[in-house]
């Protein structure tokens, strides 16, 4: 399935902070990565014309607050909900999964509301009832799409080809070093730190 640039982008991101990581980053030390590599991806991430977050002019604090809030409340709620009436849907859901500080919180929102659209109905309905409404999806992604856009007259014309080839060239860095990683790195926690072993998410690289 083709995946948009802010999808791409939003994969890059959350290999690039999972490099964070001493054990990711010793790991893929091993074969290479070195600072000119992640500087590198950043470099790629930020260089896209559109539609990633680390282009993004600077988050507002106020959207993070809300991001944050929105967060503390709904995180706990579906887990409670989903651990005393759903463990296997609560599983995939926090898989890897936890709140975060800073701008990782648009991450962290980001992948929750996009597992929520994965769940079943009699789950979903669960939630409903417990207040995790549609209206309340809905709002979080409004919050996650004015976190991760542009600033206003951040973007002129847009140059297709210039974008097309920025999207390329991300990509092909993110294929190498997220393949090398699957590869090479062992252990599931890791694996997920990085993005990988995710419900929806196969373990053979993206095309």
């Amino acid at each position: 399935m083709a995946r948009s640039v802010g999808q791409k982008a939003a994969r890059v991101l959350e290999l690039m902070l999972a490099l964070r990581n001493p054990a990711v980053a010793s790991a893929l030390a091993r074969f290479g990565l070195g600072p000119d590599d992640v500087a590198q991806g950043w470099a790629l991430l930020r260089g896209l014309p559109s539609g990633d977050i680390a282009d993004a002019a600077p988050v507002a604090e106020n959207l993070l607050e809300d991001l944050r809030a929105w967060q503390q409340l709904w995180f706990p709620v579906a887990d409670a909900a989903l651990s005393a009436r759903s463990p296997d849907a609560r599983a995939m859901l926090f898989a890897n999964l936890s709140r975060a500080r800073g701008p990782e919180v648009i991450l962290s929102v980001g992948a929750f509301v996009a597992r929520i659209d994965g769940l079943g109905a009699a789950t979903r309905a669960l939630l409903d009832k417990r207040g995790l409404t549609r209206r309340e999806i809905a709002r979080a992604k409004t919050l996650l799409a004015r976190a991760t856009s542009l600033a206003p007259g951040g973007a002129g014309a847009v140059d297709h080809a210039a974008r097309e080839n920025a999207e390329r060239a991300l990509w092909t860095w993110y294929l190498e070093w997220s393949g090398i990683a699957r590869t090479t790195i062992k252990d599931p926690c890791l694996l997920r730190v990085c993005g990988f072993g995710m419900p929806g998410r196969p373990s053979r690289r993206d095309a």
